[in-house]
């Protein structure tokens, strides 16, 4: 099935929630949410362990959860062009960060 999915592009899909399934994909090692309209991020993505690389630029974001940097293999979060995202969570130092369309 798709518990062996390592890579999944749902952008530009207007989406407003990510479904619940998104949980089970285990094995996911890159994801694309970019350009849809996504207020909030759910905890639940903690749950994917295998997880490298984040991109939910151009969305409506308003914050990110503290819990993206406790994932093990995350190195690369872009969140690019989100009017009312205004803080990152501390301790994304470790992170190649993408935001306000600076490398920081």
């Amino acid at each position: 099935g798709l518990t062996n999915l390592e890579f999944l592009l749902l952008n530009d899909n207007q989406l407003s929630q990510l479904p619940l399934e998104l949980s089970c994909l285990s094995r996911l090692q890159k994801l694309n949410l970019e350009h849809n309209r996504l207020e909030v991020l759910p905890e639940a993505l903690i749950i994917l362990p295998q997880l490298t690389e984040l991109n939910v630029s151009q969305n409506s974001l308003r914050m990110l959860p503290p819990l993206l940097l406790r994932m093990p293999q995350l190195s690369t979060l872009r969140c690019l062009n989100n009017p009312f995202l205004r803080d990152c969570p501390k301790g994304t130092a470790r992170l190649e960060l993408a935001m306000y369309s600076l490398s920081l």
